[in-house]
C-alpha cells in the first residue's frame, strides 16, 4: 500500500513538472513573438489597407511568424500627426501614409510636396537632398522611413457643385486640403478657399455642404465613398505622393539584425508590390467613377503649372522652403 501511495505521489510529481515545463516552453514561445502595430487612414478593405496587409504577410512570412503585424485602419489609432508623435514615442510602431507629412519636421519637405512642382515622380525618389532629409528626421525625432519608392496615383481636383476649366473657376470654392501649410497656401493664392478638414470627417463635410471639393486620387475617392457627394473632376495630375513605410526608430533599433533586415526587404517588395496594385486599382476606380456619373473635365495644363511656377518663386521668397532650393533641385 505504501509503495502505492509512493509511486502515485511520484507520478503526479512528475505529471506537475511537466505541466511547468509546458507551460515555460509555451510562455517562452509566445513572448517570442514580436507584435508590432501598424496604423492607417484608409477604410477596410480599400487600397491603402491591401497594401498594408501585403506588408504584413511578407514581414510575418519572412519572419516565419516570429514577428506579428497587426494593422489598424480608418485612423484607430488617432490622426497622422497623432500617430508620428507615436512613432517618436515608440508607443505606436509602423505608419503607411504620405511622406508629406514629414514637413512638420523638417520645411523643405514642402518643396518636394509641393502641387505642381514635379511631373515625373522618379525626380521624386531620386533626389539625393530628399534623402539627406529622410535621415535628418530619422536622427532628430527617431522617425525612420523604411522605404519610399511607392507612389500614390496623380492628383486631380474634384469639385460638387461647379466645375472647373480654368483657374477663374475656382474663385471661392472651399476645397479640402492636407493639414499641410505648403498645400494651403498653394491652393489659395491659387483661388480657392483651401481647407484643413481631418480625413475621418471629410465624407460627412461633403455630405453637409461644408467643403465643395477636394485634391485627391481617384483610389482614394473610391475607396471612401467621396463621390458619392461630388459630381465633377477635372484632369490636372498636378502631384505625385510617394506613400512610404515610417517604423519607430525606437523600435527598429531594439531588433536584432535579422529582423531589420525582414522588414527593410519587405518594405522594398511592399512598393512593388505598391506600384503594381496602383496602375491595376486606377483604372478601375476611373472606370468607376464614371459609371457613378462623375463628370471627368479635360483641361490645358499648361496655365495650372505656369500660375504654380510662380507661386513657388514666391514661396520661396516667404521662407516655405530653403532659398536656393528651386534652382538646386530643378536646375534652373
Amino acid at each position: 500500500m505504501k509503495k502505492f501511495i509512493f509511486l502515485l505521489a511520484m507520478l503526479m510529481l512528475s505529471f506537475c513538472m511537466a505541466s511547468f515545463i509546458f507551460m515555460e516552453v509555451a510562455a517562452e514561445k509566445e513572448q517570442d513573438v514580436i507584435v508590432l502595430r501598424a496604423a492607417h487612414q484608409g477604410a477596410p478593405g480599400g487600397f491603402t489597407d491591401v497594401t498594408a496587409c501585403k506588408f504584413k504577410d511578407l514581414v510575418e512570412t519572412k519572419s516565419q511568424g516570429k514577428v506579428e503585424v497587426q494593422i489598424y485602419p480608418s485612423g484607430q489609432l488617432g490622426t497622422v500627426r497623432e500617430i508620428l508623435e507615436s512613432l517618436e514615442m515608440g508607443t505606436v510602431d509602423i505608419l503607411f501614409e504620405g511622406l508629406s507629412w514629414l514637413a512638420q519636421y523638417e520645411k523643405d519637405f514642402n518643396f518636394f510636396n509641393q502641387s505642381f512642382m514635379y511631373t515625373d515622380p522618379q525626380e521624386l525618389i531620386d533626389s539625393p537632398y530628399q534623402r539627406e532629409l529622410i535621415e535628418k528626421v530619422r536622427k532628430n525625432h527617431s522617425i525612420r522611413v523604411l522605404d519610399y519608392s511607392a507612389v500614390m496615383p496623380a492628383m486631380q481636383l474634384w469639385t460638387k457643385t461647379k466645375p472647373v476649366y480654368n483657374l477663374g473657376d475656382l474663385e471661392g470654392i472651399r476645397i479640402r486640403v492636407p493639414a499641410v501649410k505648403a498645400y494651403i497656401d498653394m491652393w489659395n493664392i491659387l483661388g480657392a478657399n483651401a481647407i484643413s478638414v481631418e480625413w475621418s470627417e471629410v465624407y460627412l463635410a461633403l455630405s453637409q455642404n461644408l467643403i465643395g471639393g477636394i485634391v485627391h486620387n481617384p483610389v482614394k475617392i473610391r475607396d471612401e465613398h467621396f463621390y458619392e457627394h461630388l459630381k465633377y473632376c477635372t484632369i490636372l495630375d498636378f502631384k505625385y505622393s510617394l506613400s512610404p513605410v515610417y517604423i519607430s526608430d525606437k523600435t527598429y533599433e531594439s531588433f536584432s539584425p535579422d529582423i531589420q533586415r525582414i522588414l527593410q526587404e519587405s518594405a522594398e517588395e511592399y512598393s512593388i508590390f505598391f506600384n503594381t496594385e496602383t496602375k491595376n486599382t486606377e483604372k478601375k476606380a476611373w472606370d468607376e467613377m464614371k459609371k457613378a456619373g462623375i463628370e471627368i473635365i479635360e483641361v490645358d495644363r499648361d496655365p495650372w503649372f505656369k500660375r504654380g511656377n510662380q507661386i513657388h518663386v514666391q514661396m520661396e521668397e516667404d521662407g516655405t522652403w530653403s532659398d536656393g532650393l528651386i534652382a538646386k533641385e530643378k536646375n534652373i
